[in-house]
């Protein structure tokens, strides 16, 4: 395959012809697929599910989300044509040890992570040369957790940034790309690299900067209390996503550190000529440095919002996860030789 920087689809023709879907991990995007496929008129034959909580896998039978609930994750993939990791990226080592054998000729393995290029390597790396490997990442979440929090539309008018290698088979990303598509997703390729160095700009830094903002006032609240108390929308809105899962952000943060270490580099320039604006008392500089930015956001979500892959999230409280899932993935990482890093 020939692939240009960036290339788009939107038209789809059904799922993909993919009749055998195999789900890893009921937490918020497993299970935002699962009601998304469970929603449709041309449901998949089968629809597998496993989740390491037993918990969470009661859960998503009580919803009715798939037909199968499988104990083990090589259980689940037995027989797939399609198989959707969504589990931390950290635990893709040892859940592809466990299901290399079980993945039949001629399926697809595709993922949701938010870090491509370990994932890329990874794939590379410990899936047989019989299967189609192509990664993924829809651009769409919540920061709540959990099967409670999924949503059968959640994917709708985002985008899903698709990164296969040179030698991917065409026919195998087509099917692929119509399978998102017909969730509501508008689908782009891309290279690994130019998805991680965009993701860690528009991703993974303001997540960064809005734990680190929520622990500056919580800390600051310890001294002179009140601090939340007294707090506004603006607060709120920023550190909202602060409010998202901390595996899942530590091993984001830790597989992506180059990209998330320039990002935060460039924006600590930016803070720091804010920083000197103030402290020189330099009025006029920093009227029209905050007058340059405000019409640069005005212009970005002016057009952004006649682009269909960019909408509104919706805000949304956190639902508790199993007890016992922080721990058990925790385990599996503890334990795993081959984590993605």
């Amino acid at each position: 395959m020939t692939m240009t920087p960036i290339n788009e689809r939107c038209d789809a023709q059904g799922l993909g012809d993919f009749q055998r879907i195999a789900v890893i991990g009921g937490g918020l995007m497993g299970s935002s697929v699962l009601r998304a496929l469970r929603a449709r008129s041309d449901q998949p034959a089968m629809l597998s599910v496993h989740d390491i909580c037993a918990r969470t896998r009661d859960r998503l039978g009580q919803f009715g989300l798939a037909d199968r609930y499988c104990a083990t994750a090589a259980s689940a993939v037995a027989g797939a044509d399609l198989v959707i990791l969504a589990i931390p990226v950290g635990a893709f080592g040892p859940v592809l040890q466990a299901i290399r054998a079980e993945l039949q000729p001629g399926a697809t393995i595709t993922d949701v992570g938010s870090v491509k290029t370990t994932v890329s390597d990874t794939f590379g790396h410990m899936l047989p040369a019989h299967v189609h490997a192509i990664p993924g990442h829809p651009i769409a979440g919540k920061e709540a957790s959990g099967p409670e929090a999924g949503c059968g539309q959640l994917f709708h008018g985002r985008w899903v940034i698709l990164t296969p290698e040179q030698n991917v088979d065409d026919r195998a990303l087509t099917r692929l790309s119509d399978f998102w598509i017909s969730l509501g997703a508008r689908v782009a390729s891309m290279s690994a690299q130019k998805h991680d160095s965009i993701l860690a700009m528009t991703s993974h830094l303001p997540h960064l900067l809005a734990f680190s903002m929520m622990k500056t006032v919580r800390d600051a609240e310890g001294r002179q209390g009140d601090c939340t108390r007294f707090s506004a929308g603006g607060f709120r809105d920023f550190t909202r996503i602060a409010g998202s899962d901390a595996l899942m952000w530590r091993d984001i943060f830790m597989d992506n550190r180059d990209n998330v270490l320039a990002a935060l580099s460039q924006f600590l320039v930016q803070l720091s000529a804010l920083k000197s604006h103030i402290e020189e008392a330099d009025s006029g500089p920093l009227l029209e440095m905050l007058e340059h930015i405000r019409e640069s956001h005005r212009q970005t979500f002016t057009a952004a919002v006649r682009q269909p892959g960019l909408v509104a999230e919706p805000v949304m409280t956190n639902v508790p996860l199993c007890p016992n899932a922080q721990a058990d993935w925790s385990r599996i990482l503890s334990n795993a030789d081959d984590r993605v890093a």
